[in-house]
């Protein structure tokens, strides 16, 4: 409205530069609103968003038992990342994640939301953004979208929001996690993941804000010890003195490193056993999936990751070595023609401000054997068919 108005009176034939002092500094006043208003809405969750279905029954009906057990536990152990990536951004996701599953369950089932809706007492609409933003953080696994980064805020008020918590078949587990959750969220008024000394937050960062420059010395530690920053996360404990945390199933004894640098000299403490439940979960699935590999290439790309890569996908997740992460992914690259592809761990940097720790990524994809088989058919005959359309344009093309 505030738009439609400000259009008017810069077209209208009676303007002029000439405005009052009064009516400049209302017009300010309400344009300035207008911005902060439609910046605010860019945080809130979607109304109505698109659903998109991955449509995969089909695919996974035609696998073979072997392949249908080998996609399962592939999965499995993509899946036990997903607290990792949690833990990764922010330090109420966890909270929010676990309260949103409790509101919506009950007896370990989705819950019937015709009836929370009528036990709630709110509107019908306040309902469906109840659900619409519950839906979205489920989605990007937390309350901040996947790829801008942003946060997702609900529609509806706190109150609005804490009826339908009471009032779940579980509030009585789930409203002291409200409690925790709308706690820290009132501490951690953030819209965007990003570097902390900024007022933004990541939960790569821990413990007291850490400077670029910090960064950088940390960076350069690492290398002079030989420890990759991919899977592992900074605790600032004051300065000059940082805890380096590494992700493996095993915890071991701290190790102490004094490093003497040129522009400046920090204490590092490397642990490791980070995000040590959630590793040890997809080391357990891995270990089923070994009985179920398809081929001679996929035998050897599932070894190199239980040598190396994972050793069982345990050497990497138990010892916290990206190295042998790379040297198994030669196998996973030359794993080329195998009905179930798969491939996880610590892969890509780009949700760290400072692009120096990867988020963990898991994904299991299968092949599609009877729509397959048609583009074989189609691949095979391509040379002919190349052949036939060249001697029937040929005269068109001729110079």
């Amino acid at each position: 409205m505030l738009r439609t108005k400000l259009n008017r009176v810069l077209n209208s034939r009676s303007y002029r530069p000439s405005i009052s002092l009064h009516n400049s500094l209302l017009l300010h006043t309400q344009l300035h609103q207008t911005m902060v208003s439609t910046a605010a809405d860019c945080f809130l969750a979607n109304r109505a968003p698109l659903i998109c279905h991955v449509e995969v029954a089909k695919s996974f009906s035609q696998l073979i038992p072997k392949e249908k057990l080998y996609t399962h536990y592939v999965g499995q152990a993509s899946w036990a990342g997903a607290r990792i990536i949690q833990e990764q951004w922010t330090p109420q996701v966890l909270r929010l994640y676990n309260l949103l599953i409790l509101t919506l369950s009950s007896n370990g089932k989705f819950t019937d939301l015709d009836t929370l809706s009528q036990k709630c007492g709110i509107s019908h609409e306040d309902f469906e953004q109840v659900l619409q933003y519950s839906s979205q953080v489920l989605h990007n696994l937390g309350n901040y979208k996947n790829f801008s980064f942003t946060k997702i805020v609900p529609h509806v008020s706190e109150a609005k929001f804490t009826a339908v918590v009471e009032k779940s078949a579980n509030a009585a587990n789930a409203v002291p996690l409200r409690n925790e959750t709308i706690s820290m969220h009132s501490r951690l008024k953030i819209l965007s993941i990003s570097k902390p000394r900024d007022r933004h937050i990541s939960n790569y960062y821990l413990g007291q804000t850490i400077m670029v420059e910090e960064v950088a010395a940390i960076q350069a530690a690492t290398e002079k010890i030989g420890v990759d920053m991919l899977n592992t996360r900074v605790h600032k404990n004051g300065p000059h003195d940082f805890t380096l945390l590494v992700a493996s199933v095993n915890k071991t004894e701290s190790i102490v490193h004094e490093i003497n640098a040129e522009l400046t000299s920090i204490r590092l403490t490397v642990e490791y056993g980070d995000f040590s439940m959630a590793l040890a979960k997809a080391v357990a699935a891995l270990h089923e999936a070994k009985k179920y590999m398809a081929s001679d290439t996929q035998t050897k790309m599932i070894e190199g990751y239980i040598n190396s890569y994972v050793s069982n996908f345990t050497i990497f997740f138990k010892t916290g070595s990206i190295e042998e992460h790379k040297a198994a992914s030669e196998h996973w690259v030359k794993d080329v023609s195998s009905v179930v592809k798969s491939y996880l761990g610590f892969i890509e940097a780009y949700v760290d401000p400072y692009s120096g720790h990867a988020k963990w990524e898991g994904f299991t994809a299968i092949v599609n054997k009877e729509l397959s088989a048609k583009y074989d058919i189609l691949v095979n005959g391509a040379p002919e068919l190349i052949k036939s359309q060249v001697i029937q344009q040929s005269s068109t093309f001729l110079v």
